[in-house]
């Protein structure tokens, strides 16, 4: 365990030697600061602090990264793997967090600070103070691939007996795959084991009522493909996962 400064290179990258692989939890300028000394220094590989929806469905101006870190953070590291010692990365989409609904939010834990939507009731659904919004009108789905904090920190774990050499640009895994409207009923049900004033919920299908739009659920919530995802539930692979050993994966 080191306490560093990420605005001191010299001594990030004194820390970094010898580092094969840098898995980041940090946002923003520190994680700039980090991907440069780690490419300084050497580091084979790194996991930037990207654990959401995939990459190919962001939007140029995401309105959840108003700073445009997540564009500078790729940008950075597409910059290391063309010079010094040509530093891979591995992005690891992994959808929306479970721990989005959890009580007190993300922000109880401690993940996702940075992202301004970490507390309770920030994004789609408060199940403390039984509220929702389903942004889905008629026969439009919108599916959330979802997936435990927990099960991606093992599913590292596990992805190390494969060998840094044969780490892809992406992961994909998940641990469910609900519709926003199956969400909601799903937080209803908890509420009313966990809650004893619980009640009617409010549930608004109008999207104006939210800080986000339809569109920004959208672009990195939708149905996977079948075999480009790596399921992870019950804290292992499944069987039929393939994780790294094709190229097309």
């Amino acid at each position: 365990m080191h306490t560093v400064n990420y605005e001191d290179q010299e001594d990030l990258q004194f820390i970094l030697r010898g580092i094969n692989l840098v898995i980041s939890t940090i946002p923003r300028h520190a994680q700039l600061k980090l991907i440069d000394a780690a490419a300084h220094a050497g580091v084979s590989r790194f996991v930037p602090s990207e654990f959401e929806g995939s990459l190919d469905r962001r939007p140029r101006d995401d309105p959840l990264d108003p700073g445009q870190y997540h564009k500078a953070t790729m940008s950075r590291l597409r910059h290391w793997s063309k010079r010094g010692n040509r530093m891979k990365s591995t992005v690891v989409t992994c959808g929306v967090f479970y721990e989005r609904f959890a009580p007190g939010g993300m922000e109880s834990l401690d993940i996702g600070s940075s992202t301004n939507i970490s507390s309770q009731g920030s994004y789609l659904m408060d199940v403390g103070y039984q509220q929702a919004l389903i942004v889905e009108k008629g026969n439009q789905q919108i599916w959330l691939n979802m997936t435990s904090a927990n099960d991606v920190a093992y599913f590292l774990v596990a992805a190390l007996e494969l060998g840094l050499e044969n780490w892809l640009p992406e992961f994909k895994i998940r641990g469910d795959q609900l519709s926003i409207a199956e969400v909601v009923r799903w937080g209803e049900y908890i509420s009313k084991g966990l809650l004893s004033t619980a009640g009617e919920w409010c549930i608004s299908t109008e999207a104006s009522n939210c800080r986000y739009t339809l569109h920004d659920f959208c672009h990195r919530l939708s149905r996977p493909s079948g075999r480009d995802q790596c399921c992870f539930t019950q804290l292992r692979p499944c069987k039929t996962c393939k994780i790294a050993r094709t190229a097309s994966h």
